[in-house]
């Protein structure tokens, strides 16, 4: 990868970094896993109600709704 490739590279991640903290109140940075991420990004979004209708094969989801659930 060049260098320019790799700071346009940098740059769309930086922005879209930026975009999820500012649309969703989740600073990615500090997320240390996916699954926390998950959860941040889900429980901004969706009631407990909402969270129980999600489809039980979707496994990552599973685990973060029942963490929402615990909180």
């Amino acid at each position: 990868m060049n260098e320019i490739h790799q700071e346009t590279h940098l740059t769309s991640y930086v922005s879209m970094f930026e975009e999820i903290k500012n649309n969703y109140g989740i600073d990615i940075l500090k997320c240390d896993s996916f699954e926390k991420f998950m959860f941040e990004f889900f429980s901004s979004l969706l009631t407990a109600e909402e969270l129980e209708a999600v489809p039980s094969e979707l496994v990552i989801l599973n685990k973060v709704i029942e963490k929402v659930k615990i909180a």
